[in-house]
């Protein structure tokens, strides 16, 4: 099967049984846009797919090694390489704004989130209007409304949280069954831990944050874990083998857990540092910075 353009003129197509793969199609302005597209994609293709042959045993041999920083260089490598196709749609839509063809490339950029909502929004404002009055030109519109209408439900929840805001108040239950909520275990310092058993980067960071409430803790230091687990006993099982002793809930829900959509948490771990009166001073510190901050709420 060939792609191409339908739309008015004489389309040609040119191709060698042979090299079936190798079909030109031109004749009218966006197939002759789509076919010289493709021989500077497939140029991109192709250095991708030298560099993974030349590659593909030296990165074998490091995963054996368990040579993370080879690994990673070579990982770095390739992705700088495919982010020349970014860089090759951005282009040509720039240069080509009455194209069809740049609206089929910017929808491949906004699926794969390679733009940011603005960058979409100025990419398609910027189109010309005939392209956008085709039939896959208004569902875009329609899906960038959906977009704004998102990025606008997302930005007022981080406003919600946004440091110097009263920390809004949460209930959930703890592991053996009692509703506790967040101001009324408020201390002089307060730290908002979203983290669950399943994340191997909250794991990780747990026995920093152990060390810190054992320091603080007679202080005035309160810690407040709020699990997105979904299962009591890997839960409970984590409290214990990461020696937790601060007070911990969960709703056990995953990422559909209220609290986490309320504090806009995307990722974990998270952090929220509270100040007396349940403002909301500081986010994701760590190390000598939290260490810091809470010493300077402590005094």
């Amino acid at each position: 099967m060939y792609p191409f353009i339908f739309e008015k003129g004489e389309i040609k197509f040119t191709f060698d049984k042979e090299k079936r793969d190798e079909v030109k199609v031109n004749g009218t302005k966006n197939n002759d846009l789509m076919t010289s597209y493709n021989d500077e994609a497939y140029k991109i293709q192709k250095e991708i797919m030298d560099f993974q042959q030349q590659n593909q045993a030296k990165f074998m041999e490091a995963q054996q090694k368990g040579d993370q920083a080879t690994m990673q260089s070579l990982m770095s490598q390739i992705t700088k390489i495919q982010e020349k196709y970014v860089d090759q749609n951005k282009k040509f839509i720039d240069s080509n704004k009455d194209s069809y063809i740049s609206l089929l490339l910017l929808t491949q950029l906004a699926m794969s989130d390679a733009l940011t909502p603005d960058e979409i929004k100025k990419y398609y404002n910027d189109l010309d209007a005939s392209v956008k009055d085709t039939k896959k030109g208004k569902e875009f519109a329609e899906n960038l409304k959906k977009i704004e209408e998102t990025q606008k439900e997302s930005q007022a929840k981080q406003d919600k949280v946004a440091i110097g805001k009263k920390a809004p108040d949460f209930s959930a239950n703890t592991p053996d069954g009692k509703t506790e909520s967040l101001h009324k275990n408020l201390g002089k310092a307060t730290l908002i831990d979203f983290w669950a058993s399943w994340c191997g980067p909250c794991r990780k960071e747990n026995p920093n944050v152990v060390a810190l409430y054992n320091k603080y803790k007679a202080q005035g230091l309160k810690i407040i874990g709020v699990s997105l687990d979904k299962e009591k006993d890997a839960w409970v099982k984590a409290i214990a083998d990461d020696k937790l002793d601060w007070l911990q809930v969960s709703n056990l829900k995953f990422w559909d857990d209220a609290i986490a959509k309320d504090y806009a948490v995307e990722a974990i771990p998270a952090t929220f540092i509270l100040d007396a009166n349940g403002t909301i001073v500081a986010k994701d510190l760590k190390g000598a910075e939290l260490d810091a901050k809470i010493a300077e709420l402590l005094k």
